[in-house]
């Protein structure tokens, strides 16, 4: 029978630990003995903390690191003419698929936006409106954290009429 006691956190006397949880258990002569773990001093809770400092900074650098874009990718041309007709489809997928976290206008301020850790993208930018057609096509396919990949969501065509209606946010 293993009764659980409410968990402690006290110093020890002498011994520099500290007891974080507490427990009964019988032993081999079958009498009722208190357990506890502990753990000395601040070095394992600061090893602890170290790991999950390097675990998170390992994950962050995946965003702020520059888009490692292929030479293929970047002059890959558009076969959709930046038209009304490729426009229009372009902002109905863009509604759908991109507008929670652009937000409307393109500006990163979509209703999803707050809720992430990175700033997502200013698609007015001029940062964003100088790169190539392809580029941004890749990017878009291929994602990256926290953006979903859209090869699987959007065709190849619905794509190409995305970033034509991107366009259609470069600031005047």
């Amino acid at each position: 029978m293993k009764t659980t006691l409410k968990p402690k956190t006290e110093k020890m006397e002498g011994s520099g630990e500290k007891t974080i949880s507490c427990f009964r258990v019988f032993n081999a002569t079958n009498d009722m003995v208190n357990r506890c773990l502990t753990y000395k001093g601040p070095a394992k809770l600061i090893l602890i903390v170290a790991l999950a400092f390097l675990f998170a900074s390992a994950a962050a650098p995946q965003h702020r690191s520059p888009w490692k874009v292929p030479e293929s990718a970047k002059e890959k041309k558009n076969p959709f003419a930046a038209d009304e007709s490729s426009i229009t489809r372009g902002k109905e997928s863009y509604k759908t698929e991109c507008m929670r976290c652009h937000g409307k206008n393109g500006l990163g301020d979509g209703t999803s936006s707050e809720k992430l850790s990175e700033t997502v993208a200013d698609l007015s930018s001029s940062e964003v409106q100088g790169q190539t057609d392809g580029i941004i096509f890749w990017k878009i396919s291929e994602g990256r954290r926290p953006m979903p990949t859209a090869k699987s969501t959007l065709t190849d065509d619905q794509r190409w009429d995305i970033i034509n209606y991107i366009r259609t946010f470069a600031k005047k």
